[in-house]
C-alpha cells in the first residue's frame, strides 16, 4: 500500500477512536501551526478577494482555518476568508481579505501563517455573501475600517490598486467609506460568537478524503 495512503487512514481511524479527536486534530494541524508550508500570492493589488494558493506537501492534512493572518515582508499582509482542508500532496487557491489599505499585495510573494485575526474581522468576514461581488467588497472596506479608520490615505497601496481597477473615483470610494462607517458602526455587536468547526466544515472533511481515495 502507498505509504502517503496508509498513513492518512491511520490518522482517521486514530482519531475517530478518540473522542473529541477530530476537533483536536485539526486544532493541532493548522495552517499557523504548520512549518514549511509554502504559502503564494497569486493576485495583484486591487484584487477583491485576494487569491492565495497553499501548498500541502505533508503526509497529513493541513486545517486552512478562516481568520488566520499572512504575514509578508514585502507584499500586503492578508487574512484568510474561508475554511478549507488541504489532503496530502495537493493544494487549493483560497480567499483573503487584505488588511492594510497602505499596503501593496505582490503577486508571486511568498507569505506565511502568523496568528489570527482579532473576532470582530472573522466575524465580519463570516457575514460575508460570497454570491455578491458588491458584498465581498463591502466586507473588504469594512476590514479597512477596523483596522484604520477613516483616517488613513486613499492614494496609497491597496487602496490607490482598487481605484484603479475598479474604475471609480477617490471621491466615490470616500464616500462609500463614510457611509459604511455610520452604518457599520451602529450594527456591529460588541461580542462574537464564532464556531471553530462548522457541520459543513465536518462534511466537508469527508468529502475531501472521499475525492483523495478515489484517485
Amino acid at each position: 500500500m502507498n505509504v502517503r495512503i496508509f498513513l492518512v487512514i491511520l490518522f482517521i481511524i486514530l482519531f475517530a477512536l478518540i473522542p473529541g479527536g477530530l476537533n483536536y486534530s485539526l486544532n493541532e494541524l493548522t495552517l499557523e501551526k504548520m512549518k514549511n508550508v509554502d504559502i503564494v500570492q497569486l493576485t495583484p493589488a486591487g484584487t477583491v478577494p485576494h487569491q492565495v494558493r497553499i501548498y500541502n506537501n505533508k503526509y497529513f492534512p493541513i486545517y486552512v482555518k478562516k481568520g488566520t493572518i499572512l504575514e509578508s515582508n514585502q507584499s500586503q499582509d492578508l487574512v484568510i476568508a474561508k475554511d478549507d482542508i488541504l489532503v496530502p500532496h495537493t493544494y487549493a487557491d483560497v480567499p483573503a481579505f487584505c488588511i492594510e489599505p497602505e499596503t501593496c499585495a505582490i503577486k508571486g510573494e511568498h507569505l506565511k501563517a502568523d496568528g489570527y485575526a482579532p473576532e470582530a474581522i472573522s466575524y465580519v468576514i463570516s457575514s460575508t455573501n460570497w454570491t455578491n461581488q458588491e458584498n465581498i467588497t463591502d466586507t473588504q472596506l469594512k476590514i479597512w475600517l477596523l483596522v484604520r479608520g477613516t483616517n488613513y490615505d486613499p492614494y496609497s497601496g491597496e487602496s490607490l490598486a482598487f481605484v484603479s481597477k475598479n474604475n471609480i473615483s477617490y471621491d466615490t470610494l470616500q464616500e462609500k467609506i463614510y457611509k459604511m462607517e455610520a452604518e457599520f458602526s451602529k450594527n456591529m455587536s460588541s461580542s462574537f460568537n464564532i464556531q471553530n468547526i462548522s457541520k459543513n466544515l465536518l462534511q466537508e472533511i469527508i468529502n475531501r478524503f472521499k475525492q483523495f481515495f478515489q484517485k
